[in-house]
């Protein structure tokens, strides 16, 4: 669902259904791919710990749920396409939140091909052992990411899979850019999770946005104007 394409065009009825994978264009933010807006999967019962897991996640999308117990393991289905490189990372999330993620990449049957632990280390305060890898696929077809804690952690966290763009910056998905401005305030605002703002009592917050190219003030006006 693009929440950008329904805010800025409340007149066309299909306008919050619209995806956009297309490469970028500074004068349309929204055929930007971070905008895929494929909404948020959502671990509400625990999630299995074999193939047969029912949670799925799409590439281009995040999905968060709990490490509850030194034994507990979530299991997600994906879906690659041999010959192509994706990015997987696994993030701490919330106040609450799994401060030593490990993550593993299962093949059709359930067993292990590659993992990572403290790949995603952003050299700033609480994230330091956050996850991460990049895979290229030795099939088309079904794989697993089993998400687990590197010791006997527990807590919430983020799940994200993209494209690995050849000679570019990382993609990222739309819920994967909400936790950088509100749940990782340790390494980009001085402060501890989550950041909040205090907008005063006209209930409004003054952004400077003039040392932005012109591609990020135009991304920069369309989330802020939402």
């Amino acid at each position: 669902m693009c929440f950008i394409c329904a805010q800025r065009d409340p007149s066309d009825v299909l306008a919050g259904g619209a995806t956009h994978m297309a490469a970028r264009t500074p004068y349309l933010v929204t055929s930007d791919p971070i905008w895929a807006g494929k909404g948020l999967v959502t671990e509400t019962a625990d999630a299995a710990e074999t193939t047969a897991t029912v949670y799925r996640l799409m590439v281009g999308q995040s999905a968060t749920g709990v490490i509850s117990s030194n034994s507990d393991e979530d299991w997600f289905a994906i879906d690659l396409v041999a010959g192509d490189r994706y990015d997987f990372r696994l993030l701490g999330f919330g106040g609450a939140y799994l401060d030593d993620p490990f993550l593993r990449l299962m093949d059709a049957s359930g067993t292990q091909i590659t993992f990572n632990d403290d790949g995603n280390d952003s050299y700033w305060g609480d994230h330091w052992q956050d996850s991460a890898l990049s895979f290229t696929a030795q099939y088309t077809g079904r794989y697993y990411l089993q998400v687990d804690a590197f010791s006997a952690g527990t807590g919430t966290y983020l799940l994200s899979a993209t494209p690995d763009v050849t000679s570019s910056l990382p993609e990222f998905t739309v819920d994967e850019i909400a936790w950088q401005l509100i749940n990782h305030g340790v390494a980009y605002f001085g402060e501890t999770e989550a950041v909040a703002f205090d907008v005063g009592t006209d209930n409004s917050i003054s952004v400077n946005i003039t040392a932005l190219a012109a591609d990020g003030q135009a991304l920069a006006t369309a989330a802020l104007e939402v």
